[in-house]
């Protein structure tokens, strides 16, 4: 599951550069 929410977040990434910020927020918190 966490593997699948990783993929997302880099496939957001991908598609809108914008979302950075939010996606580095969101796997630091997943990690945590």
């Amino acid at each position: 599951m966490a593997r699948d929410y990783l993929h997302r977040l880099t496939a957001a990434k991908a598609t809108s550069p914008a979302t950075t910020a939010p996606d580095t927020i969101g796997r630091f918190v997943a990690f945590v």
